[in-house]
């Protein structure tokens, strides 16, 4: 049986998913912070790959090793996350 272990990001939340029948955790966005690190510069060279690691804010931190395209992966999570949409309800 597969595993599965997957990071979800959206404009509001953080969603962590570990296997098919267990419940997700969800992470709130406002106080995340992502680093990127380059351990190993053969692999950055050949896939672009690095590491990120990514802080809750609530003293809980997750390292995802080997990440292609770290650079592109980074680029979008920012224009991901500096992007805040508000909606107005009209009252009648």
């Amino acid at each position: 049986m597969a595993r599965f272990d997957y990071w979800k990001i959206e404009q509001n939340e953080l969603y962590h998913v570990k296997g098919i029948f267990t419940q997700d955790e969800r992470y709130p966005v406002g106080s995340l912070r992502i680093k990127k690190e380059i351990p190993d510069v053969f692999e950055y060279f050949i896939l672009k790959a690095g590491s990120m690691t990514i802080d809750t804010g609530k003293g809980e931190e997750f390292h995802l090793r080997t990440v292609i395209n770290v650079e592109d992966k980074i680029d979008k999570l920012n224009r991901l996350l500096s992007r805040t949409q508000v909606e107005i309800d009209e009252l009648d």
